[in-house]
């Protein structure tokens, strides 16, 4: 169905790169997944999403090409052009990568296509509201624990994004007194202390000799795995007691892993939040695992803002 139209949509994160062609009744096709790293191997990251993006059209055939739709592991300008931030993805000889960078006109210009760019996990919340039909709610958040630690607000039927454009940046609200220095260079960030990069300086720390995937399923009893899970909480409650929201809704590889202790992460989200409301009327949902909900998510945003 090449002569169909389709939109690209992309999913950057720091460590892989999916990118997909979704049709107009929302079904992805020629999923094709890689390191991050391809986009700034030989070139710059801007000369290099091109290569990526072209390539991947000529080699599926693709003829009607609506728009390109990329969701980025990063804090964007309020316009929705610049990326501020992707210390994972860094350039050849001292290029920065995509930090403080325009990704729309370059790409604009070069692939003839309109371009969107969004939060990979605006992306995500969007792609969950719309599949659970919430977006009537006055207000959603999200929180997605993978690498780092993800946050989206859906308030008043919009996503909220701050005076600059980077509001919801949860991961990075400091932590009293923590000295840990975070991937974005400021010291004592939630992400310090509940994240997957969190997680996984336990495990060299404390677990080593056991799988990290069954970190959970042999550990979950020490004290130190459920001071994760506390510290992965209180972010949570933290933003119900300021937004009392419709609904949460959970996600991210963290939360997915073999055992998470599910009821006790929701333990102490009820304990740091505020009774008798919001903690007595707190609906708390999780994101089912799709390989391609950043695709449909960055797929939904385009559409949406191709209808302003």
């Amino acid at each position: 169905m090449k002569d169909s139209s389709y939109l690209i949509g992309i999913d950057i994160g720091g460590t892989n790169i999916r990118i997909g062609a979704v049709s107009n009744d929302g079904i992805v096709e020629n999923i094709f997944v890689c390191s991050s790293g391809i986009l700034v191997k030989n070139s710059s990251a801007i000369d290099g999403i091109i290569k990526f993006i072209n390539d991947y059209i000529e080699k599926h055939g693709y003829k009607n090409v609506e728009a390109v739709s990329i969701g980025f592991p990063s804090s964007i300008s309020k316009d929705r052009k610049v990326i501020y931030s992707v210390p994972n993805i860094k350039g050849m000889s001292g290029d920065d990568g995509f930090d403080n960078k325009n990704v729309v006109d370059p790409l604009n210009k070069a692939l003839g296509l309109p371009i969107y760019v969004n939060t990979d996990v605006d992306n995500l919340l969007l792609y969950d509201i719309t599949k659970r039909k919430l977006k009537d709610k006055d207000c959603v958040i999200g929180i997605y624990i993978g690498t780092g630690y993800g946050n989206s607000v859906y308030l008043n039927q919009k996503f909220l994004l701050g005076k600059n454009g980077v509001a919801c940046e949860l991961g990075h609200v400091p932590v009293y007194k923590c000295d840990l220095i975070c991937n974005c260079g400021k010291q004592g960030c939630v992400e310090c202390v509940s994240s997957g990069f969190a997680l996984r300086e336990i495990w060299k720390e404390n677990f080593s000799k056991t799988e990290f995937t069954d970190i959970f399923t042999k550990h979950a009893n020490d004290q130190v795995l459920i001071d994760f899970i506390e510290a992965s909480a209180i972010p949570v409650a933290t933003e119900v007691n300021i937004f009392d929201p419709d609904y949460v809704i959970i996600g991210g590889g963290v939360i997915k892993m073999a055992d998470f202790p599910t009821a006790l992460f929701e333990e102490f989200i009820i304990k740091h939040t505020r009774k008798p409301y919001p903690a007595n009327n707190l609906e708390i949902l999780y994101s089912e695992y799709n390989p391609e909900a950043g695709l449909l998510g960055a797929a939904l945003y385009a559409r949406g803002m191709m209808k302003k």
